[in-house]
């Protein structure tokens, strides 16, 4: 995501309905970005008030957790991402801050209502915001994929997203140990 692109977002489909998402920076040779916050919306949005995640609120640089229908548009320093989303993380290292510098971050989402696949989450739509303490910062959007399902364009307005990424869709088969040993256990993993 970004333009050079900036982060990597993998998500990984688990063998127990899980998806676990992590985000990284591409390239250091240049300036870092600071990853600020994650936006998404769910396929089904009564999916939400069963969802959980992994670490909680205020633990390993997440720092706040909003799940909405349609309910949300900006972290809680005010950055924005000019749409409404159902699902918005904020990342930092400080408490209830997007304050300090984040160049990785990774969370777990799983519902107590059954398994959490690839397709219950809009893969196309994600936004990120990096570099956004202290000023609006930058909205990070997708705009290519070689996953099967990936559509042109997500139907909204991106004239502020900086559109000049490159998403690939993977199956995770592992080596012959790990697939012996998840014998019947599939695995995917997105990477944005």
């Amino acid at each position: 995501m970004g333009d050079p692109a900036e982060i990597n977002i993998s998500v990984t489909e688990t063998p127990e309905g899980q998806l676990h998402f992590n985000m990284s920076q591409t390239d250091f040779a240049g300036s870092p970005s600071d990853i600020d916050g994650i936006f998404f919306d769910m396929a089904d949005d009564s999916q939400l008030g069963s969802l959980n995640f992994f670490p909680e609120e205020n633990s390993h640089n997440v720092t706040d957790i909003q799940a909405e229908a349609n309910g949300v548009s900006a972290l809680p320093n005010g950055a924005g991402v000019g749409q409404n989303f159902d699902v918005g993380l904020q990342f930092g290292t400080e408490p209830d801050s997007s304050e300090g510098s984040v160049n990785n971050a990774s969370f777990t989402l799983w519902s107590d209502d059954g398994p959490v696949t690839l397709e219950d989450i809009d893969l196309n739509g994600m936004r990120v915001i990096v570099d956004s303490d202290g000023t609006g910062g930058e909205v990070l959007g997708v705009s290519g994929s070689d996953h099967p399902d990936f559509m042109d364009g997500d139907g909204q307005d991106d004239s502020d997203i900086v559109l000049k990424d490159v998403m690939s869709l993977m199956s995770g088969a592992g080596t012959e140990e790990e697939t012996d040993a998840t014998a019947g256990d599939e695995m995917e993993e997105f990477i944005v």
